[in-house]
């Protein structure tokens, strides 16, 4: 676990270059997420890509998001707005993580306990019926909050992206924001996604 800091602990010049790597990640790991959704149903989305993207180790894009974020902004001093908005954006990315588990935790179970709650199904006696019904109840409820937890991940990406993008207005100076679509798909990614190129100082 991360270690609290206050603000007069934070060193400025790694606090900036962690911010950056910060912005990187989350890019990178919102853009997969919503690539992600906009592909597969709800009951679609692979057990695999969703692994890639969390997990408890420094593979995945959200525990490292998640760790470094905690590393910068968390604290229990709220002396200004700024690290109270930079306490809210850490709270929100926290959350998102653990949703984004729960939603990796469900879809494990439907593609590795459920092949095998059937498969042990057809060898089940007496005695063991009453396990076998309890696994087929545990993944039906599994299963059937998979549409609810998609959602809670899908609401704290978008407020998890919107406390940023006001963490960069409040920590950098703007001096140009050029912002294209992907018509063309000039990127391989779908159609649909816009892009912004940004030119920011450090500083407000």
């Amino acid at each position: 676990m991360s270690a609290s800091r206050s603000d007069g602990s934070r060193d400025p010049a790694g606090q900036s270059a962690d911010f950056v790597q910060l912005l990187r990640e989350f890019l990178a790991g919102y853009t997969a997420f919503i690539e992600l959704f906009a592909h597969h149903g709800i009951h679609e989305i692979p057990f695999a890509k969703v692994r890639e993207l969390v997990g408890d180790d420094e593979g995945a894009v959200l525990f490292r998001m998640k760790e470094k974020s905690h590393a910068l902004f968390r604290t229990d001093e709220f002396a200004s707005e700024v690290v109270r908005h930079e306490a809210l954006f850490d709270l929100a990315l926290g959350s998102l993580f653990h949703e984004a588990m729960k939603l990796r935790e469900s879809l494990y179970q439907r593609d590795v306990y459920g092949p095998r709650v059937a498969l042990l199904r057809e060898a089940a006696d007496e005695e063991t019926e009453a396990l076998i019904v309890e696994f087929d109840r545990i993944l039906g409820k599994s299963v059937s909050r998979q549409g609810e937890v998609v959602a809670e991940v899908r609401v704290l990406l978008s407020q998890t992206r919107d406390q940023l993008r006001r963490l960069l207005l409040e920590r950098c100076a703007w001096r140009w924001l050029y912002g294209f679509e992907n018509r063309n798909q000039v990127f391989d990614i779908h159609r649909s996604f816009k892009f912004a190129v940004t030119i920011a100082q450090k500083g407000g």
